[in-house]
């Protein structure tokens, strides 16, 4: 039987501790979607971290045998850019060097092996290395 908005009015603390049970039911919703994983992530790992490592800083299992050393993302350096010298590359200069690899290293070119939402996820995924990505205006 529904209680009537008269026995709601009468006892409004029956309304509140619904409205109390249903926010702690959402709040750990709301935290589990906070921890998702990135979606460059899983690319990242698979095709990238093996040079330049799980941290992004260049320190792969492979980079020991690689002259020049693979890209430290943390330093938020990048040599390829379209932007004014020491300023942070955009999300087309860093797609770019994905897509066509680096010219006199190692870096393949990844057009033809990823797809493009998964390039595009390892442009977000890799400025997240960085700190400079957090502090600085997007450059333009």
């Amino acid at each position: 039987m529904r209680p009537s908005s008269a026995s709601v009015q009468e006892n409004p603390l029956r309304l509140g501790g619904l409205a109390t049970a249903l926010l702690l039911a959402l709040v750990p919703a709301a935290l589990c979607a906070q921890d998702a994983e990135h979606p460059g992530k899983a690319p990242y790992d698979k095709w990238c971290s093996g040079c330049h490592g799980l941290e992004g800083d260049g320190v792969g299992y492979g980079s020991d045998y690689m002259l020049p050393r693979p890209r430290d993302f943390t330093q938020g350096l990048y040599q390829i850019r379209s932007t004014e010298s020491g300023a942070l590359p955009t999300d087309a200069d860093i797609l770019h060097v994905i897509d066509n690899g680096m010219p006199g290293t190692a870096m393949p070119a990844w057009r033809d092996r990823l797809s493009q939402n998964e390039r595009q996820a390892l442009v977000g995924y890799l400025k997240t290395f960085s700190r400079f990505f957090e502090t600085e205006a997007p450059p333009e």
